[in-house]
């Protein structure tokens, strides 16, 4: 089902290159309210022709942190060119995920879409 706000979405496009097709692959069949994204799971990652994912994920451990160690492992050994990783602010500051950002490549970030830009005060796509 769908658990994103489609503003927060617009922005990551608006703001990120995100190389098409792009998967979902926590939304197995139907829409993800992603849109452009489709739907996926972990094993569309390795089809031909996929060049990013898109998801926002469980957040119950162990699948949140298994997720993601496994997209970030497919962006360093260029299986994809993007993955984005939609969480709640403060998740990446957990000391047990303190070992993503040393394993990763230079392109990993870290993207807060629910908090204006500096200087805005209202109108942010996430915070309407």
């Amino acid at each position: 089902y769908v658990t994103l706000d489609p503003r927060c979405i617009r922005a990551l496009l608006q703001s990120w290159d995100i190389p098409q097709p792009a998967i979902d692959p926590c939304c197995r069949a139907g829409s993800t309210g992603l849109d452009p994204i489709i739907a996926g799971d972990m094993h569309d990652i390795f089809a031909p022709g996929t060049q990013s994912a898109v998801t926002n994920p469980p957040y119950a451990r162990p699948a949140v942190d298994d997720i993601t160690k496994e997209l970030i492992r497919a962006v360093a050994t260029r299986r994809l060119e993007v993955a984005a990783i939609l969480v709640r602010i403060g998740w990446d500051c957990a000391k047990s995920r303190g070992e993503y950002w040393k394993a990763a490549n230079p392109q990993l970030s870290v993207v807060d879409l629910g908090s204006p830009p500096p200087g805005a005060t209202r109108g942010h796509p996430c915070r309407g």
